[in-house]
């Protein structure tokens, strides 16, 4: 293993570490999601996903 990826390793690694205690507490201040909110979340995903099928359909 070079150096190069050991570097990128110990750089990922902190920067994980150091953005985590930021990520709890976005989580324990949000609210919780209604059902409602799921289906206009799923939606746009679900058109990225189709478009990136009918993408990939094209080029084989």
């Amino acid at each position: 293993m070079s150096w190069e990826r050991i570097l990128w390793a110990v750089a990922i690694g902190a920067m994980i570490l150091l953005v985590f205690p930021y990520f709890k507490t976005a989580i324990s201040n949000s609210r919780p999601a209604e059902p409602g909110e799921w289906a206009s979340a799923l939606l746009p995903i679900a058109v990225v996903v189709g478009f990136v099928m009918l993408l990939v359909s094209f080029v084989r």
